[in-house]
């Protein structure tokens, strides 16, 4: 068959390697001049979230490809800085021979379903190929969704999407900075500002609590070990009240989603934030995986520590 894919992240990549074992024709539509997606670091078609201190949550024993193992002798750390994981994509394209059937800067216009199921795929360059079958693998980070607000703000505004360093594409250096959500990147971003030499002064704003989970548990990587007792095997038990889902001032429970793990926040947390509702951050500790209770007299209920 011949298969068209768009994209050469990791899924394109992968999924032309797998196809090319097999026997088929595969040409991958690229609109960079490089491999990696999301992964390549000041990537030139402007759609890479990288920022320059990113680590990967993912240990390497976890992401590493079942074909393409991480060697024990290339001295990796745990969690891998992105331009680990950009040279070991690299590598990986270039051992199961892959690049050469990428094309490189040809940006996909549209695709145009023709009789048959078949598929005529329209390039920037005004070129048109028909296909057996199409392969669509171009990512989901590269798209930033810049919220709305009501009023007028004077100051800078950028989206994590676009953040590289304190001080690209704005110096922050001195700064009043205030960080909108408590995604992954938000809480990077947020634990690299906070640093003394950094903003000025530094807030957190969100619509609810999260789960903040280490990286490490017993001393291993925490995705390497099985799952504690206290996370809910079934995360869709709705036998749990109103009442108790607002006593863990969070609308969902740790495992039901993608968890947060970043230990610089953890530490940033404990020595420079203080608390005030609605905005609440929750952080596991290794050794009581449940946060106690306190009073909080701001709420007159309990908080967490």
């Amino acid at each position: 068959m011949k298969i068209a894919i768009i994209g050469a992240g990791c899924s394109g990549f992968t999924t032309a390697k797998r196809l090319l074992e097999h026997g088929q024709d595969v040409t991958v539509y690229e609109e960079s001049d490089r491999i990696g997606g999301n992964w390549a670091y000041g990537n030139p078609n402007g759609k890479s979230a990288c920022y320059q201190s990113l680590h990967i949550d993912t240990s390497k024993w976890r992401l590493q490809f079942e074909d393409f193992p991480i060697g024990e002798d290339w001295n990796w750390p745990d969690f891998p800085h992105h331009s680990l994981l950009d040279r070991y994509f690299n590598d990986y394209v270039d051992r199961f021979g892959v690049r050469e059937h990428i094309r490189f800067e040809t940006r996909v216009e549209r695709c145009e379903r023709l009789p048959g199921e078949r598929w005529r795929v329209h390039a920037a360059d005004g070129t048109a190929e028909e296909y057996d079958l199409l392969v669509v693998a171009n990512g989901h980070h590269w798209s930033p969704n810049m919220p709305e607000w009501p009023g007028r703000f004077d100051g800078d505004m950028i989206h994590s999407h676009d953040y590289r360093t304190p001080f690209e594409p704005v110096d922050m250096r001195g700064k009043r900075v205030i960080v909108v959500g408590l995604g992954n990147s938000a809480v990077d971003i947020a634990s690299e500002l906070s640093q003394r030499p950094m903003a000025e002064k530094l807030w957190v704003a969100a619509r609810r609590g999260v789960w903040v989970l280490p990286k490490y548990m017993n001393g291993k990587p925490a995705d390497k070990e099985a799952l504690p007792a206290w996370i809910p095997l079934l995360c869709a038990d709705q036998s749990f009240t109103d009442a108790q889902r607002a006593l863990l001032m969070s609308s969902f429970f740790p495992g039901c989603a993608h968890p947060w793990q970043r230990v610089r926040v953890r530490v940033r947390v404990r020595a420079t934030v203080h608390r005030a509702d609605p905005v609440r951050l929750y952080v596991c500790r290794h050794s009581d995986a449940n946060p106690r209770r306190r009073r909080d007299p701001a709420l007159g209920r309990q908080g967490d520590d």
